[in-house]
């Protein structure tokens, strides 16, 4: 079995070794979190309100409320477990998310460290996932430490926020269907279909790309005779258990508000906030290309643009395309309304339809400002320069060799790179769960590399070429 093979015993004990140093090196160089002013009240809301209540809302009240509807329930659920486990974390309350009676930073450790610790264990799973694909030991390797030793992708650990626990699962998905590929059943295929509901539910986005992909692998392996035992059987537990789960919370937010729904308004106001990119001026490309770059791109567009040119960019700016998307959907919504007479869930659907209606009547607008939003998120990888040419290389080259299990595992990066800059801003950290794709890419391009590099040195060239001797024998 390779679990037991010396080659991969002493790479095995380095990643754990790397894994352990991550927790460490992550966990003690945090800064206090900034819960005020962003996500994280509405997840430690909701843990509260569950492990309290045995209700999920994201009241700002203490007492007990009604069910509602929200964000994704996953990340939630998970600091409902923290609280009933750290004291410190248990004693949240809702109104500690005020200016007037903030928690103290030490509320918050355990969750902080959770993050190093979930980059640890993402890690060791894609690890074991690229080994159980039979992919060399190199790869894994390599795989492992780009992932774990990736200070740019662990720089939102400070923040109580549900990226972390995505970026593990996400790993675990590929773990599970590495096992599915390697022995073939229902109950592995039952693995893929539970990991990849629990990341829905901390991640909605990966609703469209499981509604994509399940159904194509039925269909696979129904029509593709040497594919059936392989993929048909996995593919159908897989379905039955996503189904199940993520359809079961759906019918419970549809028995709240009368929609099957994942989430409330959150999928409108992000499309909200990608939408006004659409209205950027042929310079204000250039600009966005230049302020998104990390690290000194801000300084440069400052130096390089009038003020009027790059200030848009600016999250803070008032009347910023930042301000114009996400503090424009509300206010849209209550003008529909008032003007229309509309409820709120009616309102929201008539945003969101005109919303989309105006992505559609210009489609290749909205496909030339995808270019700087994808690249916008990027920079989430300390090594995307060498990342991004690796992944392109992968795809090709694993398709061209018909590595259609590397494939599979690249697939879910692919999606997550391409789909968040096509109905989102982008912000390099929602593409935290892309890195294990980019992970594995440069694993599977880093050796070719080498090896490539090694053919073109003229010492080797020499130290391989045949003997005058050796020619006459």
């Amino acid at each position: 079995m390779i679990s037991t093979h010396r080659n991969w015993r002493r790479p095995g004990w380095a990643v754990r070794l790397l894994a352990l140093l991550a927790v460490l090196g992550y966990g003690l160089t945090l800064k206090p979190p900034q819960i005020l002013g962003n996500d994280s009240p509405a997840y430690l809301n909701a843990a509260y309100h569950l492990l309290h209540h045995g209700t999920f809302s994201e009241a700002s009240t203490d007492t007990p409320t009604l069910p509602t509807i929200g964000r994704e329930p996953g990340y939630g659920l998970f600091l409902a477990g923290v609280m009933a486990l750290d004291p410190w974390l248990g004693q949240y309350r809702p109104s500690c998310a005020s200016e007037t009676a903030p928690c103290p930073p030490s509320t918050y450790r355990s969750s902080q460290w959770l993050n190093g610790g979930l980059i640890a264990a993402a890690g060791l799973a894609l690890f074991q996932a690229l080994r159980l694909a039979n992919l060399p030991v190199a790869v894994a390797t390599t795989a492992a430490v780009y992932l774990l030793a990736n200070v740019q992708a662990a720089s939102s650990r400070h923040s109580v926020a549900s990226d972390y626990l995505a970026l593990f699962l996400v790993c675990l998905i590929l773990l599970a269907i590495a096992r599915a590929a390697r022995r073939p059943g229902f109950g592995r295929g039952a693995l893929v279909g539970g990991a990849l509901a629990a990341l829905t539910l901390v991640k909605g986005v990966f609703l469209v790309l499981a509604l994509a992909t399940l159904p194509a692998a039925l269909i696979l392996g129904a029509v593709l005779k040497p594919a059936r035992r392989v993929v048909l059987v996995p593919a159908l537990a897989a379905t039955l258990v996503y189904g199940a789960v993520v359809g079961g919370w759906m019918e419970r937010n549809r028995s709240l508000s009368g929609d099957f729904a994942l989430t409330d308004s959150r999928s409108g106001m992000a499309l909200s906030t990608r939408e006004v990119f659409n209205h950027m001026t042929p310079i204000e490309y250039v600009v966005a290309m230049v302020y998104w770059t990390r690290g000194c791109g801000d300084g440069l567009a400052r130096g390089w643009f009038a003020p009027e040119l790059w200030r848009p960019f600016r999250i803070e700016q008032p009347g910023g395309y930042f301000d114009r998307g996400e503090h424009g959907y509300f206010p849209r919504v209550s003008r529909a309304m008032t003007e229309l007479g509309l409820d709120r869930a009616a309102a929201i659907k008539r945003v969101d339809g005109e919303l989309k209606q105006a992505i559609l009547d210009r489609p290749l607008t909205h496909v030339l400002a995808t270019v700087p939003v994808f690249y916008r998120g990027l920079w989430i990888d300390e090594a995307i320069v060498f990342g991004l040419p690796a992944l392109v290389w992968a795809m090709v080259a694993m398709i061209r060799r018909r590595r259609w299990l590397a494939v599979v595992l690249l697939l879910p990066g692919v999606f997550n790179l391409l789909f968040y800059a096509l109905i989102s801003l982008n912000i390099p950290r929602y593409q935290i769960t892309a890195m294990p794709t980019l992970a594995l890419a440069a694993g599977l391009a880093l050796p070719e590399l080498v090896a490539w590099l090694r053919r073109l040195n003229p010492l080797n060239k020499e130290k391989y070429q045949p003997s005058a001797t050796s020619n006459r024998s």
